[in-house]
């Protein structure tokens, strides 16, 4: 299956599959940018609650209803004042109960595509991991001669303030003392850069970061790279928005950050597919039979899935054991007590899940 790709770790939701259903899935758009989008909010809330109503428990039920709204405000279907969540602007929710438990949850940058509440065997995952897309994770690293903010995805940030302040500065004029404060002032750079680079490396590290921005002073900047252990300046994305100073405009690092992440993406989407294309025959197998065999064989690396190729497609799926596939009969063979039926998009992300694929 060839069309999109979905190039994504998936040990996020592995956990998932471990909570027999039956699975409560909702996309929910809870944007607030507006004073009636509370009352829109809550409009769309219940009427998705209302197609779920008669297929889930009222435990479920009750566990989405607080994730939607302020968890001591579950009057809302009693007609108490509605509660938005701590997420002003646009974004989308997604939800994801069994068993009387809220089982994951994630805030969403944009809303999705539409609207949607389903009752199913498992966990209804692709318009999640289709606008979550693959997670790089990074550091973002703003410099200056004397030190710099570093900070991750998840906003956990570090100041790093060298310790060679002085002669900061190089002097302007003439003679001897010149030329020898200015040396000076450009070992103290350096000095501060391999401080900043050996912080930067540690955080780095912690992270499992697969990028490294690095924005603010040009000459700071060059210096940090410079280093830099040879295995993160090969992840070095430098670029020319950012600033340490006071009040300066975040916008610019913001969008230049994302196109950092975007063009890494991209790249290895497209080796992915490259590779396939190139050595299919070989390394790769195309259609719904032959990726189900291919699990079956526990031989599937990359899953590469087009959900609009394989919509009106089911898969039978033994939940208590990790395979799929096309006849009930072959996952009795297999020993399997609790089978289901399920859309080939929800079987396969699960099976790409529980084999580590």
């Amino acid at each position: 299956m060839v069309g999109t790709l979905v190039g994504m770790e998936l040990s996020f939701i592995r956990s998932l599959y471990d909570v027999p259903g039956p699975w409560a899935s909702v996309y929910l758009d809870t944007t607030h940018d507006t004073e009636s989008a509370r009352g829109a909010i809550k409009i769309r809330w219940k009427d998705l609650r209302a197609s779920l109503r008669h297929d889930i428990d009222d435990r479920t039920l009750h566990a989405l209803d607080a994730e939607v709204i302020d968890d001591r405000t579950l009057r809302v279907l009693e007609g108490a004042e509605f509660e938005q969540r701590r997420h002003p602007g646009r974004h989308g929710l997604a939800m994801f109960a069994a068993q009387g438990e809220m089982r994951y949850a994630e805030v969403m940058d944009e809303p999705f595509r539409s609207d949607l509440a389903e009752v199913s065997p498992l966990p209804h995952l692709t318009p999640l991991v289709i606008q979550r897309g693959e997670q790089i994770p990074w550091i973002r690293v703003a410099v200056n001669r004397v030190g710099a903010d570093i900070e991750s995805p998840t906003n956990d940030t570090i100041q790093v303030q060298g310790t060679h302040l002085y002669p900061i500065r190089k002097t302007h004029g003439g003679g001897w003392s010149q030329e020898h404060l200015q040396r000076k002032a450009e070992l103290r750079w350096q000095q501060n850069a391999k401080e900043v680079a050996e912080q930067v490396s540690r955080f780095a590290d912690s992270v499992g970061a697969e990028l490294v921005i690095v924005a603010g002073d040009v000459r700071a900047r060059r210096l940090l790279i410079d280093q830099l252990p040879e295995r993160w300046r090969e992840r070095v994305v430098e670029v020319e928005a950012g600033s340490r100073a006071p009040g300066a405009d975040p916008i610019g690092v913001e969008r230049a950050t994302m196109e950092a992440v975007a063009n890494v993406v991209a790249q290895r989407r497209t080796a992915v597919l490259d590779r396939f294309l190139a050595r299919g025959g070989e390394y790769g197998v195309a259609g719904v039979a032959a990726v189900v065999a291919a699990f079956d064989r526990s031989q599937v690396g990359t899953l590469m899935l087009d959900p609009d190729g394989v919509a009106k497609t089911r898969l039978w799926v033994g939940l208590d054991l990790p395979h799929i596939a096309l006849s009930e009969d072959d996952l009795l063979q297999l020993g399997a007590r609790r089978i289901e039926y399920v859309r080939a998009e929800d079987a396969l992300i699960r099976a790409a899940a529980m084999t580590d694929a």
